[in-house]
């Protein structure tokens, strides 16, 4: 056998893309292994999400994704030839305002690219046959493309080998959840009609069942989802298997062509179809991310209902999360412990994504001709409100998921008593403490703002370290910036390894507000861009402290 390999991954699609090109950023030696012979080259997953964007953009890769794609700016749903609401994603708080339609194929390749930067790639037709686990490392069996046995010793397992992964089986993880009695159907598809092609389309329905139509790059081309009867039949009396469905005849252009003039209320014609196929969906969980040395990420850890286009997304961000964790504890910078953060967080994500997707399908698929009255009535005032439309578009972009609960996430406060008082130039005064208690918590995504020439998230862009942004504090005098000035040099000689410290200077207006930086104070953010421990004031012991709970100086 050969020397033990840190980490092996089964399953090439984005999560295992996503996860292999990460470690071997950091200089984690990894394989990425998966049964199927080539790529898969059909669009599946075509909704990237800003939180996605702002990832990719720190890898570098953003702008190659956006030139394959087309923007969603908003979402428009329809009764008949009436609009029922209208979402736009213009108002964003992140440098992509916008959903990204782009073929999941174009995603992978892009994917695959940048791993291919590191000088590794896919090892095709190579399939996991068996593993056996123990407190050091796991012992995997693999069949490789000839045919032969090959026996790989590795310190971690990962499985992002889909819904019916292996690995979770392997690992003894259970998969909770129900199956949906609706079937599903799609369609890559041109459309000629007059709804504008930088929108999603909904059409909630009725007794006819829900359609949508999704944008993808190509004059009038999208990707059409439609309930239909004929996978239904076949779930009665039996679970369903989540996916493609291979024993009910692909959808045609001609039955395309009915959902249209069946479920939408204005002229649509259909033609120039490249892909149909019938699916069924679960919603599913894995009831745990890590079972020892074997994890789980995407579709091996949660399958869900394809609505808000999460599903590939929640899987990426998966495997960001997990990637830097991995590889700190690797280089010996972090302490293993750090690792059980990663279930704790992202299964509360999945928690709430199954909750999220399971409530938007509900409601679209509604038949009860009094539930659908009612159902319009209610969406038609609702998104009317600036609230609504600011909470569903931060869950769509995935703005809104964060870490509160991690026990990574910690922070320090002056009290309320103590800015009333009067107060040194390291205290924070009475607004300046209200401003920090409104400002974003630790958990949350670190914000971004204008700093300088560029902006705050230009200093996340080498994401293999901690950030430490050490604020001055508005009106700040001199004597508190060269208090922060310290700081930040004490904090860099310190823990060399592993955090880079910013001084962030009084001038910088909005990067203080943004922040809620009234007086002095740090926010330090984790490699993955959420912030993991903040202070106000300033206080170097209690940074400290948080840094010696989980890195190794």
């Amino acid at each position: 056998m050969p020397a033990e390999l840190p980490v092996l991954i089964v399953g090439a699609g984005p999560t295992g893309l996503m996860l292999a090109g990460e470690l071997a950023r950091y200089g984690v030696g990894c394989r990425l292994v998966d049964k199927r012979t080539t790529p898969l080259n059909t669009s599946r997953a075509v909704a990237v999400q800003a939180r996605t964007l702002e990832i990719f953009a720190s890898l570098g890769i953003a702008d190659e994704l956006i030139a394959l794609g087309t923007k969603y700016h908003g979402m428009s749903a329809y009764t008949g030839t009436k609009r029922l609401a209208h979402v736009t994603m213009d108002e964003l708080e992140s440098p992509f305002p916008f959903v990204l339609g782009v073929p999941q194929s174009d995603t992978e390749t892009v994917l695959a690219k940048r791993l291919a930067g590191f000088g590794l790639s896919p090892e095709w037709s190579t399939e996991l046959t068996g593993f056996t686990a123990d407190d050091s490392g796991v012992t995997v069996a693999l069949k490789k493309p000839d045919g032969s046995p090959e026996t790989v010793r590795c310190r971690w397992l990962v499985g992002c080998d889909g819904a019916h992964s292996p690995v979770r089986k392997g690992a003894g993880l259970t998969f909770l959840g129900e199956t949906y009695e609706a079937g599903f159907a799609l369609a890559d598809v041109r459309i000629d009609w007059q709804h504008p092609h930088e929108e999603i389309a909904l059409f909630p329905g009725g007794e006819e069942g829900i359609c949508a139509a999704f944008p993808l790059p190509g004059e009038g081309r999208y990707r059409l989802v439609w309930e239909t009867e004929a996978t239904r039949k076949i779930e009665a009396g039996a679970p369903a298997e989540h996916g493609r469905v291979t024993d009910v005849p692909d959808p045609t252009l001609g039955d395309v062509q009915r959902i249209l003039a069946d479920r939408v209320g204005f002229p649509a014609t259909a033609h120039d179809c490249i892909w149909t196929a019938n699916f069924r969906v679960n919603s599913r969980m894995a009831a745990a991310y890590r079972n020892g040395r074997v994890l789980l990420a995407g579709d091996a850890a949660h399958i869900h209902s394809p609505a808000g286009g999460q599903g590939m997304n929640t899987g990426l961000q998966d495997a960001f999360n997990l990637a830097w964790k991995l590889a700190f504890v690797e280089r010996g910078t972090a302490k293993p412990a750090i690792l059980d953060s990663y279930h704790t967080e992202r299964h509360e994500v999945g928690v709430n994504l199954l909750k999220t997707t399971d409530r938007m399908a509900s409601v679209a698929m509604l038949r009860h001709p009094v539930a659908v009255g009612v159902r319009n009535t209610l969406v038609g005032v609702v998104s009317g409100f600036e609230v609504f439309q600011q909470r569903l578009r931060r869950t769509i972009s995935e703005l809104a998921i964060g870490y509160r609960k991690s026990p990574l996430s910690a922070e320090h406060h002056g009290t309320l008593l103590g800015s009333i008082l009067p107060h040194g130039s390291d205290d924070p005064g009475v607004w300046a403490w209200r401003a920090f208690a409104n400002g974003p918590h630790a958990g949350d995504r670190a914000p971004d703002a204008p700093l300088g020439t560029g902006h705050v998230f230009d200093l996340f862009r080498d994401p293999k370290r901690f950030t430490l942004l050490a604020f001055a504090g508005t009106g700040a005098t001199a004597a508190t910036v060269a208090h922060q000035r310290d700081l930040v040099a004490r904090v860099n000689a310190d823990w060399a390894k592993s955090v880079t410290a910013v001084l962030i200077d009084p001038a910088e207006e909005a990067a203080h507000d943004r922040y809620g930086a009234g007086s002095a104070c740090v926010y330090l953010v984790r490699p993955d861009g959420y912030i993991a421990f903040r202070s106000q004031p300033a206080d170097l012991a209690k940074l400290s402290e948080y840094l010696r709970g989980w890195l190794v100086a």
